[in-house]
């Protein structure tokens, strides 16, 4: 009841503090304290209130009965449209200038680049993005969470890890914490590792897009990102597998291709200048005869 009628902080706090498994029980219509929040609108607080009880957390992964949408599904659809794509071409035009002034490695920019990343930092706060963080942090973790779990590494890896995550949240992430995209999870994996194992085309192609260099970093166990793609069993030259190929030719020297395939691989490299590259880096590639 609480929840359904936007009550303050302090009384649903109260409620959770007299009893937690409250967090836990649905409504005749079936749905959980934590997708009333996300329908009807409430504070981060009040999220993060839920998520913090064992109850709470196991509301996460459920669909409301109604219309069979997760607490995360729900908040996104009720987020301000508008708003969030604004944002978003906002923050993807802030990464691009942000390259272009690296790339020209000009003096003087530093100022640039420095009210560019503080403008990109402040969408952080904004409300959407902190309920759906702690949202996609515990699907993540699938337990209460801690304030060491508040990393932006943690943030970024929970949410290309997220199955709920829709395609422009995990792009809004990816974006947000760019500068995390080399920094492995608990089990040695980039995010890109992780994109290229089992993650759509889209993620992998906006995560190599942020940061190029990524395709020639190893996991834990020696892996390139490329030697994922191939394990794939959907994934296709366009899907991401030909940009790792193109961002790091020399991985294909990792890959196990028949030589009668190697003529096909190379007519599908985008320019002149992939293809000198892939020369330049593994010229024993190409000695290989055909039959």
């Amino acid at each position: 009841m609480a929840c359904s009628y936007r009550a303050s902080n302090d009384v649903v706090q109260a409620i959770l503090n007299a009893y937690p498994e409250a967090a836990g029980e649905a409504t005749d219509s079936g749905s959980y304290p934590l997708h009333l929040l996300c329908d009807y609108g409430s504070s981060v607080e009040l999220v993060r209130s839920i998520v913090e009880t064992e109850a709470g957390v196991a509301t996460v992964f459920k669909l409301d009965r109604t219309y069979k949408r997760t607490p995360l599904q729900i908040l996104n659809g009720r987020k301000n449209l508008n708003i969030f794509l604004r944002s978003l071409e906002t923050i993807r035009t802030a990464r691009v200038r942000q390259r272009a002034l690296r790339a020209e490695r000009a003096h003087g920019q530093e100022e640039e680049l420095q009210r560019l990343a503080q403008g990109v930092s402040e969408f952080k706060t904004s409300e959407f993005w902190q309920k759906a963080v702690l949202l996609m942090l515990v699907e993540c973790q699938s337990s209460p969470l801690e304030d060491d779990d508040f990393t932006d590494a943690w943030i970024l890896h929970a949410c290309l890890v997220c199955q709920d995550a829709p395609p422009s949240v995990q792009e809004f992430a990816i974006l947000l914490y760019e500068d995390q995209l080399l920094i492995p999870d608990e089990n040695g994996q980039l995010p890109l590792h992780t994109a290229a194992m089992d993650g759509t085309p889209s993620l992998l192609l906006d995560i190599l897009a942020a940061n190029p260099s990524a395709a020639s970093e190893r996991n834990r166990e020696g892996c390139l990102p490329l030697q994922f793609a191939v394990r794939h069993r959907n994934r296709r030259w366009s899907d991401g597998a030909g940009q790792l190929v193109e961002a790091y030719p020399a991985a294909l020297d990792e890959i196990n291709i028949d030589d009668r395939l190697y003529p096909k691989v190379w007519s599908r490299l985008s320019s002149s200048d992939v293809l000198f590259r892939a020369i330049r880096t593994r010229p024993q590639l190409f000695l290989s005869a055909t039959e």
